[in-house]
């Protein structure tokens, strides 16, 4: 991400939260069956799966975020 992180939107987070939770669907299809088909991970992770996932992971970045900011 090219954006200092204090000018980074809840659209950023949620790109990024996105982004992560796609890698790990991918990671585990990779893994189990050698196989990148999405179809199944999107079908699954709508609705309360996807909140779930969305919110744990949204605290983890702002987390980062903090954390990175306050070492500097």
């Amino acid at each position: 991400m090219t954006k200092p992180l204090y000018a980074l939107t809840n659209q950023d987070i949620y790109n990024l939260a996105r982004s992560a939770m796609d890698s790990a669907c991918l990671t585990i299809q990779h893994e189990l069956f050698n196989d990148s088909n999405n179809d199944f991970a999107e079908q699954f992770f709508t609705g309360q799966n996807f909140d779930q996932i969305y919110t744990v992971l949204e605290k983890y970045i702002r987390a980062e975020i903090t954390n990175h900011i306050l070492k500097d």
